[in-house]
Parts: C-alpha cells; sequence; structure tokens
C-alpha cells in the first residue's frame, strides 16, 4: 500500500531532519546486502539540564510515604477513580490533601475519561508500601537460587506482593520458601508462566514514525533477517543528532552496545535507516542493591538507534492505524486519520489507566495496565528486568519495540507515551518498559515532540 497520499508534502518536508536507525528486512536474494557507512550527526553539548525523577513507581511510592506516613499506594479502580492505602483511616484527611499536592499537574486518565484527583478516597491497609517493598526485594533475593520466578510485584490494588512462577511445581517450590519469610496475607503466588520475547504496519513508511516495522540481522545469526517495531522519534538533550527508541534484544547484543544496523522496512541497502548509538551494559547489586545478587540487571529492554542524517523522520508522531480492538487490530493506515501526535510522556503508568500500543504484527490494541512496576527475567535471556510493567493489551512476535501510550481521542489524539514493548505471557498480558526505566538507562529524559 502506498502510504504517501496518507501524509502531507507538508509534513513530509518538515520532517526532513538529521536521524539514524537499524536493518531488520529480507533481501529479494540469496546474496548478502551491502553494509552501509552512514554519516553520524555532528553533536552539540548545551548547558541545559532536564528536570530529575524517581528511576521507578515504587521509589515514588516511597517518597510519598515519607509524607503521608502509613501510605500503601494508589490507583485507578474500576468506576475511573483515584484510590488509596493507609494503615491509620483517620488520617484520611490529611493523607488526601497532601497526595492531592503531589499530584498536581498529573492527568490520569481511564475508559471513562480523566479521572478527577479531587474525588480520591482510601481504604485501610495492613501494609504500608515500604514494608511490601522490603518484602517484595527479599523474595527477588531468591531469584538465582529457586527455578520458577517468572515475576514479583508489590500489588498496590490488593495491598500485598505478587510472586508469578511458571508452573504449579515452582509455586509449592515458592510457597515453601517464602513461608517464613512474609506472612500469608501479604502473599498472593499466582502461576503465570514465564515470559518471553517478540521478535517478528509492514510496508515502507515514506516519512518514519513509531509502530512501523524495522528489521535487522544479528552478528551471530547473518542468514536470519528478523523483525521488531520502530517504538518512536527522539532527540537527546545537549545533542542535534535525530533517534528512534526500540528493544535492546531487537539488536545484535542484548544489553550491550554492538552498532546493529536497522533497516525499514526492507533488509536491503536503500532501506538503511539507522545504527544502534545507545545500549548500556547491564548492572549488578554489586553497584544497585535493587538488583538481585548473581543477576544481571537493567530498568528498560531499550536501546537508542541514530538515524542517518537527512532522512524524513516524524518528530512527535505515531502511525494510526484503522481501528483499534484488545488483542488484534487493525494494521493497515487509515487515510483519514494517518498520525496521532504525541503531547508527552507519563514517567511511570498508574494501575487501572488505559495502554495502547501500535505494532508491525498484532496492529493497535490497547488494555488496562495491571501492574506497574513488576520485577522479572527478559525471556530466556538470562537477565532481570527492575520495576516493568504489564498491561492487557494484545501482542505477538514482531511486536516488540512498539510504542506504548494512551490516547486522550481515539480519532485525532493526542498521545501520551507510556513506555516501549518488550514481551508477553499467555495469562497477565503484555509487558513494556515505562519512561521512567528507558530514561534511566539511556543517560536522560528524551525529546519526543
Amino acid at each position: 500500500m502506498d502510504f504517501s497520499l496518507a501524509i502531507s508534502a507538508k509534513r513530509a518536508a518538515r520532517a526532513l531532519i538529521p536521524l539514524t536507525c537499524a536493518p531488520w528486512v529480507a533481501c529479494n536474494d540469496s546474496s548478502a546486502p551491502v553494509q552501509p557507512e552512514p554519516k553520524r550527526a555532528s553533536s552539540t553539548v548545551v548547558s541545559e539540564q532536564p528536570a530529575r525523577w524517581h528511576r521507578t513507581s515504587d521509589d515514588e511510592f516511597e517518597y510519598l510515604e515519607t509524607r503521608i506516613p502509613g501510605f500503601g499506594g494508589y490507583y485507578l479502580n474500576a468506576a475511573g477513580q483515584l484510590e488509596g492505602y493507609l494503615t491509620d483511616p483517620a488520617k484520611a484527611s490529611s493523607a488526601k490533601r497532601i497526595l492531592i499536592e503531589e499530584l498536581a499537574g498529573r492527568t490520569f486518565r481511564t475508559r471513562f475519561g480523566r479521572a478527577d484527583v479531587s474525588l480520591l478516597s482510601f481504604k485501610p491497609a495492613r501494609y504500608s508500601f515500604s514494608q511490601l517493598r522490603k518484602w517484595r526485594q527479599a523474595v527477588n533475593s531468591l531469584a538465582s537460587s529457586i527455578p520458577g520466578l517468572a515475576s514479583t510485584d508489590v500489588d498496590q490494588v490488593q495491598n500485598r506482593v505478587r510472586v508469578g512462577v511458571a508452573d504449579a511445581a515452582a509455586a509449592a517450590n515458592w510457597r515453601e520458601a517464602l513461608k517464613a519469610l512474609l506472612p500469608d496475607a501479604a502473599l498472593e503466588i499466582a502461576v503465570v508462566g514465564m515470559p518471553t520475547n517478540l521478535l517478528m504496519l509492514t510496508d515502507r513508511a515514506p516519512v518514519k514514525q513509531g509502530g512501523f516495522e524495522i528489521q535487522f540481522v544479528k552478528s551471530t545469526d547473518p542468514g536470519n533477517v528478523r523483525r521488531c517495531t520502530l517504538g518512536f522519534n527522539a532527540r537527546r538533550h545537549g545533542y542535534t543528532a535525530q533517534y528512534f527508541v526500540t528493544n535492546s534484544h531487537c539488536t545484535s547484543i542484548f544489553l550491550g552496545p554492538d552498532g546493529t544496523q536497522f533497516y525499514q522496512n526492507l533488509y536491503q541497502q536503500p532501506d538503511f535507516v539507522g545504527s544502534e548509538a545507545v545500549d548500556p551494559p547491564y548492572f549488578t547489586n554489586a553497584s544497585d542493591p535493587l538488583c538481585p545478587a548473581g543477576l544481571m540487571c537493567r530498568f528498560s529492554d531499550a536501546a537508542l538507534v541514530e538515524y542517518p542524517q537527512f532522512l524524513p523522520v516524524d518528530q512527535g508522531y505515531l502511525a494510526r492505524t484503522q481501528f483499534a480492538h484488545p488483542t488484534n487490530g487493525s494494521k493497515t493506515i487509515d487515510n483519514t486519520y494517518s498520525s496521532f501526535p504525541i503531547s508527552g510522556y507519563a514517567m511511570y503508568p498508574t494501575v487501572g489507566s488505559a495502554a495502547e500500543k501500535i505494532g508491525r504484527s498484532t496492529g493497535w490494541t490497547y488494555g488496562d495496565v495491571t501492574y506497574d512496576c513488576v520485577d522479572l527475567p527478559s525471556g530466556t535471556l538470562g537477565y532481570w528486568m527492575i520495576c516493568q510493567s504489564v498491561a492487557t493489551m494484545g501482542s505477538t512476535s514482531g511486536d516488540s519495540g512498539s510504542p506504548v501510550f494512551v490516547a486522550e481521542n481515539f480519532d485525532t489524539g493526542p498521545v501520551s507515551l507510556l513506555g516501549i514493548l518488550w514481551g508477553a505471557s499467555s495469562t497477565d498480558g503484555s509487558f513494556f518498559s515505562p519512561m521512567a526505566g528507558i530514561a534511566e538507562d539511556l543517560g536522560g529524559q528524551l525529546i519526543v515532540r
């Protein structure tokens, strides 16, 4: 399909700015593609510094507990209203005043529309958030010694620690291991299966936007062309180059720099769109206690790919298809509303809020955020992901790297980015790295519009 009619000439002209991308498309013959030698965009350092953020939503909840003693977290309930936990309900009035003050300027969107923060209410909690987090970290400390751990989370909806495991045998082993570690009332063990990584709109985009297919080849498997999704375009504070974000596992070396080259949409020289520029290595417990001993950790499955100069790039837009569906949406670009403008991003999602994604395999899907800060292994790759988010939207192979967002208006947007999708499980839904984790790993907050 020719999508040039869906994007105006004015938009295309505006988008002629420096960028870099990466390789993922099959050639039409058996010969190996010629590897390009793209010119790198020059980088000019400036003095602008972005505001600091909490690394994870759990960090933010612990900070809120320093202002609200006994605070147990908050979420959006089934009616679309903010609801929190408090160990001392008698202090709900002062807690509400402080929390509304802290949330000033924040917008919470659900399927019902925007939540009215002034309607915030509290329920009695058995445990404070910091106590639950300590127990979750104690569970994580056993991750390298007891097999079958699929995820851990401080579940602020149920005021307990949720431990996801691979199967019934793992559930029995973990229940036995944890019975002396935390009270039964503070623990849920759920058989969720192990997460798996996702690799696989599929036409060439005349101007590069988040949501389109990209292709690449791993250096360890040069005969196999792989497919992922371009997440979103970005710039870095202090640099003039243009980039896009996709998954680190969509590169030759997972969680490490390797210069992987990407293509959109076919793995051939004319379709070259950039080279991996930023993909920091993992860290361990020796440098950060959030990483369980014996494991290798990151806050996101994200890499930054630099576009070559003068490639037409649609900074601040995501592709928009014809319709959304919970599990398998449209992959055909809508000629009336061909893209979503990006208004900004949320550093961490809120449990109960809406979440959507655009990906090359299942198109535009949507659901709700069910867990906001899950620690879990990254598929079968042997690494531990800190504070990942989970939503019920559908995804499958090839959707890795998809932009995750929430739209204020289904027709015209704008949208607020929540992160990028990297995996799924058959029971919990789709996993994505939130924007806070991406910023932590990639060296700071990104400019996305």
